[in-house]
């Protein structure tokens, strides 16, 4: 984690996914503790993911940011046209750093709601 700060070049959004009923009876997605942050956004090579894969928690890219303490595995993190799951949150205060290994799931559509 010996990135500076001028290297956190994307732009991201982190946020808390709750689905409600909706009137038609099925589900709708409501997002809450939306935090827009610059990052470094990297995707890990094929040895890391199978590594994750055997562990059944699968991560597709690891995630630096200046020290963000409310940052949980509760979280998705919205980047250039996809939605990621929060697999796993380490954070240095030391460093002034928080790391987030996360998995790539979907394209951001109209109904999963834009950053």
């Amino acid at each position: 984690m010996s990135d500076d700060f001028g290297e956190m070049m994307d732009y991201i959004t982190l946020r808390v996914r709750t689905d409600v009923p909706a009137p038609d009876m099925n589900l709708a997605a409501q997002y809450s503790y939306v935090i827009h942050r610059w990052a470094r956004v990297d995707p890990l090579g094929p040895v890391a993911y199978a590594a994750g894969v055997q562990s059944e928690q699968r991560v597709t890219h690891r995630v630096r940011m200046r020290f963000l303490a409310d940052a949980t595995d509760h979280h998705e993190m919205v980047f250039d046209g996809w939605v990621y799951r929060v697999r796993r949150v380490k954070h240095d205060r030391r460093a002034d750093r928080t790391v987030l290994e996360v998995e790539q799931e979907r394209m951001l559509d109209a109904e999963s709601g834009s950053p």
